[in-house]
């Protein structure tokens, strides 16, 4: 069957991730509107029909007045509004001249560690752009004396539930109850091991449905207002005085250039230097993220004008039920994409500045690419291609297996050639336990294990392999004024980089010890109720690790 390009238009203002998001409007399968997020403080509030979505001209019209980055939400309802609204924050000023910020899912704020010291506590809303919601410390305290006693836990939890529909302990009709009172969740341990014992806590629960699109654009949304909120709670807290404030984001995903020049490195950079101006002292820590053996990043010679690179593969997986795509990071000409199917089919197109381009096999739209011109003569190009699972009757499908990428320039060539495969293996409706679906690139001269048994961590045995482990680091690493950091291993008498931490593209990151040599691996952390604890590895433990030595060494009120 056939595969071909058809241009469809240009955008000159664009969502960040206008691709996979517009992926089903672009196929006519799309319904309703989707939320647009505008980070700031307040943030923008919105909503991008479906018709606009598949519109290029029309959708640049609709966004050309708004101030970038923009990105959009899930699909899907928005969960109503508080059952018990949240009173707001209190203004009291006991406690240290320090905090913890916590941003992230399911923080069982009401464990008995963290009594007394939980000075706010807010959840963030996709509604519109996103809203806070932020609970009063009556509330807080009401919660925390709720925990108490035999399925104490429970009925926290319950009673958040009602206060923060759209978080991880509201029941998720789809995939079901995400918080388990009874286990561990994320939140409560990265909370617990950034946690010295003597700041002030603010928590900060970030969207369930932010959470299920794994590749980090919708997050990547509201990050930034996250954390604006965030600080907004440690003002109304701490009044005139001077607060040390050490925030940690546990959350990295893929993507580029590693300049900083990021959409999403550059939200976070301008929501810090808009909390220094304030005066906060600010330190927010973000892990490198757990890619270093995904074969997730594929980078390419510079070409010469009018010449064009070696395929770089990317395998798609059977049964896949969500969207596959590429970022194509170059400099130089706005690049040439020359495409070819699994079955032999190929199709070539020289991309001008914000086109937008259905892949068709035959007459089925089965993809797009979305070119969104950078700073610093940078090009970026997302390449989408759907699912790979039979969905909905008439619904197309992308033949699964190797698909070969081929870049080109005209005029001037093509240099500082990368691409990165965004996480997209996102659980199919109904299922709570999720398949593992996620594409990756293929070389034959890929290295895999050293000598010793152990497998590689860094591309000094990576001779001609397009695929790199540098440059699997989370991109957030890259915003600048952040303290990134990875997380290392014992072996024996060696500390080295853990086996899964993603590794910097140029400079070097700090790496923190989680993995030490013994009968278990990572770090133990309290669970959301009672006294069990749980081991816990990964580049969050790392961060959440960093973030307590930055708070042990802050000063705090005599």
């Amino acid at each position: 069957m056939t595969l071909s390009f058809q241009r469809v238009g240009a955008l000159t203002a664009w969502p960040e991730n206008y691709l996979p998001a517009a992926l089903p409007y672009l196929q006519g399968s799309g319904s309703g509107a989707l939320p647009l997020l505008a980070p700031g403080d307040p943030p923008s509030r919105g909503w991008v029909g479906g018709g606009l979505l598949a519109n290029p001209a029309a959708l640049s019209k609709r966004l050309g007045g708004l101030q970038g980055p923009l990105f959009l939400g899930p699909a899907g309802p928005e969960p109503g509004a508080p059952q018990s609204p949240p009173e707001g924050t209190t203004s009291e000023q006991d406690g240290g001249a320090k905090a913890l910020v916590v941003i992230d899912t399911g923080i069982a704020f009401w464990a008995p560690r963290f009594r007394g010291r939980v000075k706010g506590a807010a959840a963030l809303s996709l509604g519109g752009g996103g809203a806070l919601h932020a609970l009063s410390q009556r509330q807080i305290t009401e919660i925390a004396d709720l925990a108490e006693g035999p399925d104490g836990a429970r009925r926290a939890a319950r009673k958040l539930a009602g206060l923060f529909p759209g978080t991880v302990f509201a029941d998720d009709a789809e995939h079901g109850p995400v918080f388990r009172h009874d286990a561990r969740s994320h939140g409560t341990a990265m909370a617990a091991l950034a946690d010295d014992g003597a700041a002030a806590i603010f928590t900060l629960e970030l969207p369930a449905a932010a959470l299920r699109d794994r590749s980090g654009d919708v997050l990547a949304g509201v990050l930034a207002t996250a954390l604006h909120g965030a600080l907004g709670m440690i003002a109304d807290w701490a009044g005139t005085r001077k607060v040390e404030v050490t925030a940690v984001l546990s959350y990295g995903f893929l993507g580029g250039p590693h300049d900083g020049s990021h959409p999403a490195a550059e939200s976070l950079r301008g929501a810090l230097q808009a909390a220094r101006a304030q005066g906060h002292d600010l330190s927010l820590v973000v892990p490198s993220g757990n890619h270093l053996q995904g074969r997730v990043h594929a980078r390419l010679p510079d070409l010469p004008a009018a010449a064009f690179s070696d395929a770089v593969e990317w395998v798609l997986p059977p049964d896949d039920h969500s969207p596959n795509a590429v970022e194509i990071v170059t400099r130089g000409d706005a690049p040439v994409v020359a495409l070819e199917s699994p079955t032999g089919a190929t199709a070539e197109i020289a991309l001008s500045q914000g086109d937008v381009v259905l892949v068709r096999q035959g007459a089925a739209v089965i993809g797009a690419l979305h070119h969104r011109p950078g700073e610093d003569g940078w090009h970026r190009v997302r390449l989408c291609l759907t699912r790979t699972a039979a969905g909905p009757p008439d619904t197309p499908v992308a033949p699964e297996g190797a698909w070969r990428i081929r870049l080109g320039g005209w005029s001037a060539g093509l240099s500082d050639i990368a691409l990165w495969i965004l996480r997209d293996d996102a659980p199919p409706p109904g299922r709570r336990i999720p398949p593992t679906r996620q594409s990756t690139f293929r070389d034959p001269d890929y290295p895999w294990d050293r000598t010793d048994g152990g497998p590689w961590t860094d591309d000094s045995a990576a001779g001609s392999s397009k695929i790199r482990r540098a440059g699997t680091a989370s991109v957030l690493t890259t915003a600048p004024g952040v303290v990134p950091v990875g997380a290392s291993e014992t072996a024996g008498p060696r500390q080295m980089r853990a086996f899964y931490s993603g590794a910097p593209l140029a400079e070097e990151i700090e790496e923190v010890l989680v993995d030490a040599e013994g009968p278990g691996r990572g770090a133990w952390a309290e669970g959301n109720g009672g006294p069990r604890r749980y081991r816990i590895s990964g580049t969050s433990v790392a961060a959440a690790l960093k973030a307590r030595s930055l708070l042990e060494g802050a000063a705090v009120d005599a």
